[in-house]
């Protein structure tokens, strides 16, 4: 999987002429950062972000160390790759991606998951970025629009930047306030997919004083779960992580008979299912 050096010579001076500091929308929350070499990644949180989300792709390990001023804002570091090779090019490459410097149990590390953005030049699952081209083929690597795409769609927020590069990472930590290559702005954020929550089943079960979801989501994704009633006031919110599978059980003890709006939040998908509970 590894390229030629003519051909990393080019791809790096490609990558170096894009990666102008740049923030591509400032009320956003996501960065993300990607590479082909891994090793050990420094992270800088030296801007106030509320609710960071940090997404990290490689296809070599990588070592993600979050510091900085404002390391408390940070809400969930995922990363999406090949997690552990036998091909460290870098010096200080780790046996495996680890996360560091936040509470673990906001992190997660996915090997090779599927991509939620389709493209003919890139992969299918999400593995390695390098280069700003979506036009290309990649060489086994995605296209930044699907590493954006995958990141946005399961971490939900606002795509903010993404600093991308072919080699190894500096030891020079990477500021979050610098930004990145924001190679395609704007991002086609708009795009649809009807068949999201297609799988998903929601019913009152009266019975046993429950409201039932069960099913799936057209991909992994962090959702969150409301109880809406007539009046629009929300009287019963979960957050859950990053989920595929469905099957929660909510207690109905203590709500009044009536009718009832269980809505869905996925990234940017939303589904609003309308519920009659007799209590």
């Amino acid at each position: 999987m590894k390229k030629a050096t003519t051909l990393f010579i080019a791809v790096f001076c490609i990558a170096k002429l894009f990666a102008q500091s740049s923030v591509c929308d400032s009320t956003g929350n996501i960065v993300i950062f990607s590479n082909y070499d891994g090793g050990v990644l420094n992270i800088n949180v030296d801007q106030n972000i509320p609710n960071l989300k940090i997404g990290v792709c490689t296809y070599e390990p990588v070592t993600i160390n979050i510091g900085g001023t404002y390391a408390a804002n940070v809400t969930a570091v995922v990363y999406a790759g090949y997690v552990a090779t036998n091909n460290n090019h870098c010096s200080n490459s780790p046996t495996t991606t680890t996360v560091i410097g936040v509470p673990a149990n906001i992190t997660a590390v996915n090997f090779l998951p599927p991509v939620t953005l389709s493209n003919p030049n890139g992969y299918t699952s999400i593995v390695c970025n390098y280069s700003c081209s979506t036009t290309t083929n990649q060489g086994g690597c995605n296209t930044p629009d699907q590493i954006v795409s995958y990141f946005v769609l399961t971490m939900g927020g606002t795509f903010r930047s993404h600093y991308t590069q072919y080699g190894c990472w500096s030891t020079t930590p990477y500021a979050v306030s610098a930004g990145g290559n924001c190679c395609i702005t704007p991002f086609p954020l708009d795009v649809k997919n009807p068949t999201f929550f297609d799988f998903t089943k929601v019913y009152s079960d009266n019975s046993t004083n429950e409201i039932r979801i069960t099913g799936k989501l057209a991909f992994p994704s962090e959702l969150s779960i409301e109880i809406v009633n007539v009046f629009g006031q929300v009287i019963y919110t979960k957050q859950e992580g990053v989920v595929v599978g469905l099957d929660e059980s909510i207690s109905t003890f203590g709500m009044a008979t009536g009718i009832y709006f269980v809505r869905m939040k996925a990234g940017m998908f939303t589904t609003t299912h309308k519920i009659a509970i007799q209590n």
